[in-house]
């Protein structure tokens, strides 16, 4: 576990922005990350009351929904692996995070 946090950033704050429609993360580095929610295994179809308080493991990797019962690991979040494979896979998510619809269209 030491590794893992001495190698990377951690989560130090965790919220879930209303108007943008996003979960935000503030690193340990400062940098802030986000995404939408119906793209992450778990948070899918939650409503916005649902993904509010959001808990940060003692490690600053993981992130836990009490509301949903669901957790994300932050170095696969920052990996672009928004779910296990099945469902990115089911969901059209590719591994780095963009859908494939996306992709496709934009000729990445």
């Amino acid at each position: 576990m030491a590794e893992l946090i001495d190698g990377g950033p951690c989560a130090v704050a965790a919220r879930y922005d209303r108007g943008r429609g996003r979960v935000v993360i503030r690193l340990s580095t400062g940098i802030e990350v986000m995404f939408a929610p119906h793209d992450a295994e778990g948070l899918a179809g939650a409503k916005a009351a649902q993904l509010e308080p959001i808990e940060i493991s003692p490690s600053g990797l993981g992130l836990h929904f009490p509301k949903l019962d669901a957790d994300l690991y932050l170095p696969a979040l920052l990996a672009g692996r928004l779910g296990s494979a099945r469902w990115m896979a089911a969901h059209s998510i590719s591994e780095t995070g963009r859908t494939r619809r996306k992709m496709a269209a934009t000729g990445d």
